[in-house]
C-alpha cells in the first residue's frame, strides 16, 4: 500500500489520517466492548452453574473416585 503522505499535499492527507484513526479507534472499542460483554455473560452463567451445584456438592468425591477407577 502506498504512503498517502508522499503522493498528495499535507492539507488533504490530514483529514484522511484523522478518519482512519477514528475508524481504528471505533473498531477497537467495539471489539473490546464485545469481549467484555461476552466475559460478563460467561461469568454470570458460571456463577449460576456453581450455585446450582452447591446442592449436590457431595457427589463430587464419588465422581472423582469413579474417574480414578477408570
Amino acid at each position: 500500500m502506498s504512503n498517502p503522505i508522499h503522493s498528495t499535499s499535507a492539507k488533504s492527507v490530514l483529514p484522511m489520517l484523522a478518519m482512519r484513526g477514528l475508524a481504528t479507534g471505533l473498531c477497537a472499542g467495539c471489539v473490546v466492548g464485545l469481549l467484555r460483554l461476552s466475559h460478563d455473560r460467561a461469568a454470570a452463567r458460571v456463577a449460576l452453574w456453581l450455585e446450582e451445584w452447591r446442592e449436590v456438592w457431595w457427589t463430587v468425591p464419588i465422581w472423582f473416585g469413579v474417574l480414578v477407577a477408570l
